[in-house]
């Protein structure tokens, strides 16, 4: 689904899962393995033992041509503090990351372009 006021909303082209549009996904277990290699062990104990329940502070950058997310995730319940978490989308910068949710062509077309 998307919106472009967040009152009217419709199926995406991008639903079929083949138009090469990006994806938001549920969490996975992997989601919270700590990338930094010098996380002590009792904060990645307790990185393993959050509740991912919401999302929020969404901020997104265009870097080397990629997006980079960076977002706050946690369930503001069970500890003082959310964590801060980091995705990257090779495919362009923000401007194309965003239009991407919006594509122009059907996904048949798309697969063809490819």
């Amino acid at each position: 689904m998307r919106s472009k006021n967040l009152s009217t909303w419709e199926e995406s082209l991008c639903s079929d899962g083949q138009s090469g549009c990006p994806w938001l996904h549920y969490a996975q277990p992997g989601d919270k393995e700590p990338q930094n290699r010098f996380m002590p062990r009792w904060q990645q104990e307790r990185l393993a033992a959050s509740r991912n329940r919401c999302n929020s502070d969404i901020d997104l950058v265009t870097f080397e041509n990629r997006t980079i997310i960076t977002y706050s995730w946690g369930d503001q319940l069970s500890m003082p503090y959310n964590h801060i978490a980091m995705a990257e989308w090779s495919g362009g910068g923000v401007e194309v990351f965003l239009e991407s949710f919006f594509p122009v062509t059907t996904p048949a077309a798309a697969r063809a372009a490819r």
